[in-house]
């Protein structure tokens, strides 16, 4: 056994912590810095072991004689539980120079825990101040920080105010600019439709007077045929009542040209008057008809007229249905487009004021109402 300035080893008997186990087995104790440990065997020389197989802390043990053990002493600390560490040195002396250091150690350490526990009481206050200081200032922080924020917070929300103004501003403009545009195109497309509407109305005023024209016409040769048709009875009469009568003189004559009464120039007067009945009668049917032809293309004519005017009719009212729906489609795409550049604004913008929202549903109502 060696001994150094707070250093002791050696080995010791060392009874189980149950009092009921009696026996004692050897044990090499080390007891350095406060604390006392034990091994199952001696280390090796020069060699620290870093695993006993128990450590017991010597600030708050305390270490006594064991009257019921020769050469024995008592070690107890509050962590054993109300139990205690039994110990046997082979010699009283021994025994005695374990007691006396071990206790040297049980003061000196109690008082360096004491110390110990002062100075962590005092760090402990030290560290609450510190804590509470660091508490105050980061309350002083955040107060600062959300200060700040809220100042943040109002500038963005002026510079959204402000750019939303901005594109209110350029939505109008846009808006002023897409209705002059349109009233423009409208105005365009009412001067194509009214230029369109004349010239149909001029084609239609010249159809109606050529079919006027014909059926004047028309109504001019069915006059014309009734008086001519009178004239030619007449002289259809009057051309009968000649070839009746030389036929019956070509009769007189054929006769008297038996007996040898008769010459062949009154035959031949006769034959020639007769002739020209047949050849009138041959004229005034080539005439009628010339007539019934052109009683024809009149009526062709009208019928044509009829048919012609009824389709620039269609196409009047055709130009005017077109010209209505352009002009709806164009209100249809002008209030879309309006539309959309709202959506897009407040979507960049993320968030709109009050007044921006009334301003938009006037402006759309004032589109609706167009």
């Amino acid at each position: 056994m060696t001994s150094r300035k707070r250093i002791k080893e050696g080995t010791l008997l060392k009874a189980a912590l149950n009092p009921l186990k009696k026996k004692y087995n050897p044990r090499y104790f080390y007891c350095r810095d406060g604390f006392l440990l034990y091994y199952e065997k001696q280390p090796q020389p020069g060699v620290f072991n870093f695993h006993p197989k128990g450590v017991v802390p010597l600030g708050e043990a305390s270490v006594k004689e064991d009257p019921n053990q020769e050469n024995g002493f008592i070690i107890s600390h509050p962590d054993f539980q109300k139990k205690s560490l039994r110990l046997k040195a082979p010699t009283k002396q021994q025994m005695a120079e374990w007691v006396a250091y071990l206790q040297e150690m049980t003061k000196v350490h109690g008082g360096a825990i004491q110390k110990y526990e002062s100075e962590r009481e005092a760090l402990l206050h030290s560290v609450e101040q510190d804590k509470q200081r660091l508490q105050a200032q980061a309350d002083a922080d955040k107060q600062e920080t959300l200060k700040a924020t809220q100042e943040n917070s109002a500038r963005q929300k002026a510079e959204v105010a402000s750019k939303l103004s901005e594109v209110e501003r350029q939505r109008q403009e846009e808006l002023k600019r897409m209705e002059q545009e349109r009233e423009q195109e409208l105005k365009r497309m009412e001067q194509e439709r009214e230029e369109r509407a004349r010239q149909l109305a001029a084609e239609l005023k010249q159809l109606e007077a050529q079919a006027k024209a014909a059926v004047e016409r028309a109504e001019q040769v069915a006059t014309e045929r009734v008086d001519r048709e009178k004239e030619l009875r007449v002289m259809a009469e009057a051309s009968l009542k000649d070839a009746e009568k030389s036929l019956r003189r070509l009769d007189i004559a054929l006769r008297a040209n038996k007996s040898g009464s008769t010459s062949m120039e009154e035959i031949n007067a006769a034959v020639t008057d007769i002739t020209g009945f047949f050849e009138s009668v041959a004229s005034q049917m080539k005439l009628e008809a010339q007539k019934e032809d052109l009683m024809v293309e009149a009526l062709s004519a009208r019928k044509k007229y009829e048919k012609t005017a009824a389709t620039k009719r269609q196409q009047i009212l055709e130009l005017e249905a077109d010209e209505d729906a352009k002009r709806e489609a164009r209100l249809a795409s002008v209030q879309l487009s309006s539309n959309a550049e709202a959506t897009v604004s407040a979507g960049q913008l993320e968030e709109e004021d009050s007044g921006s929202e009334e301003d938009d549903s006037s402006a759309e109502e004032s589109d609706n109402d167009e």
